[in-house]
């Protein structure tokens, strides 16, 4: 009888669900020159293959999986938000045509309680402001069914496809 009682005290009274902070970068972020001349470099013929920032090696030696990781090292300064791939919703005046195309798509909408704030210098929606390294990372986070977040993705301050 007590384990009853317990469970039916959980369940009236639910836990308010703590945020999650996003961890930190998974890898050394640097912006040093030797880093800059790899990511530039596009010849196999020129390429060891091996980061410069961390010494990992790209083992089958495909140029696209080696310029991934190496754009890992890079993500931008959280001040620069022309730079980087930021989860930063939809401009205000663009969400009713982001969720009626999303609902035409199937795809997660911005819901209507979504709290508008500032992005560098236009009133936005549905984002949270998070940066990425990547964009398919970015993809992935505002695909998540567990997060709140929708929106454009592109890089920097541009507006791209919903």
């Amino acid at each position: 009888p007590s384990s009853v009682s317990h469970s039916r005290r959980e369940a009236s009274h639910p836990t308010a669900k703590r945020r999650r902070i996003a961890p930190e970068s998974r890898n050394l972020q640097s912006d040093a020159p030797v880093l800059l001349e790899a990511i530039g470099n596009t010849s196999i013929e020129d390429c060891d293959f091996v980061c410069p920032a961390c010494g990992w090696e790209q083992s089958n030696k495909r140029m696209p999986d080696y310029q991934r990781h190496l754009k890992t090292h890079l993500r931008p300064d959280k001040q620069d938000k022309t730079r980087g791939w930021w989860c930063k919703g939809v401009r205000i005046e663009d969400k009713d045509e982001f969720n009626a195309r999303c609902i035409e798509n199937g795809l997660k909408r911005i819901e209507d309680d979504a709290e508008p704030y500032w992005f560098h210098d236009h009133m936005r929606v549905g984002g949270c402001c998070q940066t990425f390294s990547r964009r398919d990372a970015l993809k992935r986070h505002v695909a998540n069914h567990n997060v709140r977040c929708g929106g454009v993705i592109a890089e920097g301050l541009k507006e791209g496809d919903y």
